[in-house]
């Protein structure tokens, strides 16, 4: 399912996008595509370690409150501001930025709260 939505908004981009939206856009989901046909693989390295980290992941740090007030808030914030920027460049300089604080805010919980191996 993961690789049909991104084959949909590949379709987008390629009706509707700029040659350089286009191509930032395959430079950035060639990553994620790989990490998923990895993910999906039977028995694969990425697949066994998120089953072995994510209860630990999941009961202490994205049930806490302080998960959402302090990464997932901010990042809705950002979000929500973005729909009020006209500049299409300026959209996606302030939901990048939004994404890696929340990456690094939820990164930060989950060594803290599961160690190292659990990020």
């Amino acid at each position: 399912q993961s690789l049909d939505v991104v084959k949909c908004i590949k379709g987008y981009m390629k009706k509707c996008g700029t040659p350089l939206q286009r191509e930032l856009f395959d430079f950035g989901t060639e990553h994620f595509q790989k990490s998923v046909e990895q993910f999906c693989a039977p028995n694969g390295e990425s697949r066994t370690k998120f089953l072995a980290e994510s209860p630990c992941i999941h009961d202490k740090v994205l049930k806490q409150k302080a998960y959402k007030d302090n990464c997932v808030n901010p990042l809705l914030a950002t979000l929500d501001h973005t729909k009020q920027l006209e500049n299409q460049d300026d959209r996606l300089d302030a939901s990048c930025c939004g994404y890696n604080k929340w990456e690094a805010c939820t990164f930060g919980l989950i060594d803290k709260s599961c160690g190292a191996p659990a990020k």
